[in-house]
């Protein structure tokens, strides 16, 4: 797939058999990708200046990821909304490289900071040079307020709307369904319902233990950790970079409290 605007911006996607995007390029070089559960984004790397980004999550929320480029590895981690969308990004220090502000449809309207980062609105990859969000089936337009193609499925009326034009409530992780509302509210527009994750925490990734300092307390989660990651905001992220509470063997449990 090729993307051509009237600016002159060219680029080109490769898809795999459960459309992923696993090859792009642009300006920038060539880039390649890796996926996991749901669809998350867990590597990438620029084939042109090497860099490389591995992704960690809580749940189907962004944690952080390690940038590797040169031999040298760095962690930032990222600060998000109720919605999923980064809104900061600090670094092992606790200091914050990039801040962000985004309009109901994910537009940027105002970044702070020294880190170079196009923002990832509901935790989905905005492409830096067309401005599209890539929502794994499908893509979302520069203004956000529709796909750029059709519902596969030709679910409901509207098959290019995002979300019922309401993206302070709802998202939609694949591209195929809205993702939070009711059983109601699906009815009423006659659209397939999404019950989604339920009220559990799952905690994914690989090598969670390489992001948090190990505590003297072994491999156990303590309660207060547990309520900590249950109900995150950025003073939380600032706990648990300050005081090095333990995740190791915590990959791929879920907690129902």
């Amino acid at each position: 797939m090729r993307v051509e605007s009237s600016t002159g911006v060219s680029v080109s996607y490769a898809y795999d058999a459960q459309n992923h995007r696993v090859k792009r390029e642009g300006k920038d070089g060539t880039t390649v990708y890796a996926y996991g559960r749901n669809g998350a984004l867990t590597y990438q790397k620029n084939l042109t200046s090497g860099l490389e980004r591995s992704f960690t999550y809580l749940g189907s929320t962004l944690f952080g990821w390690t940038e590797t480029v040169g031999g040298e590895s760095h962690k930032f981690f990222a600060v998000t909304d109720a919605l999923g969308s980064v809104t900061q990004i600090r670094d092992e220090e606790n200091n914050v490289v990039w801040d962000g502000e985004y309009a109901p449809f994910g537009i940027l309207t105002a970044v702070v900071g020294k880190k170079r980062f196009g923002g990832m609105f509901t935790g989905k990859d905005i492409d830096p040079e067309t401005g599209l969000t890539y929502h794994w089936h499908r893509w979302r337009s520069e203004d956000g307020t529709s796909f750029i193609s059709e519902d596969p499925a030709r679910d409901g009326i509207n098959w290019y709307g995002y979300v019922a034009a309401n993206p302070l409530r709802w998202i939609d992780p694949t591209g195929l369904a809205p993702h939070g509302m009711t059983r109601e509210d699906a009815d009423k527009r006659g659209w397939h319902y999404d019950a989604g994750e339920g009220e559990g925490l799952t905690v994914t990734g690989t090598r969670l233990n390489d992001w948090i300092d190990p505590s003297e307390r072994g491999h156990g989660m303590p309660d207060d950790v547990v309520k900590i990651l249950k109900n995150r905001s950025e003073t939380n992220i600032e706990y648990l970079i300050r005081n090095g509470a333990t995740l190791l063997s915590f990959v791929s449990v879920h907690f129902f409290l």
